[in-house]
């Protein structure tokens, strides 16, 4: 397993290791020696190409995710929104593939989306805290203060919910965190 640092505070970036023979394969995904976070709650998505989800936070019992790619390809964008971080405002952008079953942690207090190159991405992340509707919020994806280059990693028009549409603007959201 290798696990590197981003750019931002926190968040880091694993490549477990796989076990591939003529049967197929093996990865661990998880194993809480290794890991200090007490994880809550897992959930499953699946995209079609061409779908972004995010850029959402939970406010109150904020959430930190360990996130994995088990099916296709997908670029996986957080946003640093902990006012006291250094890396405040700060974004980036990591490619997770499934083929790999590469994973991000995402600290608590970061906002995360994603987007999927592939038809049927599956991403599956555990997260620390339970999900509570009426604390998540939604950034809005194309924020100007936040000024994310989606063009450079080949997301122009995709597909939207109405949620993620309707996304606050940094300016908004700030007021909240």
């Amino acid at each position: 397993m290798k696990i590197k640092q981003t750019r931002l505070a926190g968040c880091y970036t694993i490549k477990p290791d796989v076990f591939a023979d003529n049967r197929g394969s093996f990865t661990e995904i998880f194993d809480e020696q290794y890991d200090d976070h007490n994880f809550l709650q897992d959930n499953i998505s699946t995209s079609k190409i061409n779908v972004f989800r995010g850029l959402h936070i939970q406010l109150g019992k904020r959430q930190g995710k360990l996130v994995t790619c088990i099916n296709g390809v997908v670029t996986d964008f957080v946003v640093d929104l902990r006012p006291s971080s250094r890396t405040f405002k700060i974004w980036c952008g990591i490619n997770l593939y499934g083929a790999t079953k590469d994973q991000i942690y995402i600290p608590p207090g970061c906002a995360h989306g994603f987007f999927s190159h592939t038809h049927n991405a599956i991403v599956h992340y555990r997260t620390t805290e339970l999900y509570n509707k009426p604390e998540e919020r939604t950034l809005y994806w194309r924020d100007k203060t936040l000024n994310i280059d989606y063009s450079s990693w080949g997301i122009n028009t995709p597909l939207l919910s109405i949620k993620d549409q309707e996304g606050l603007s940094f300016i908004e959201l700030e007021k909240e965190l």
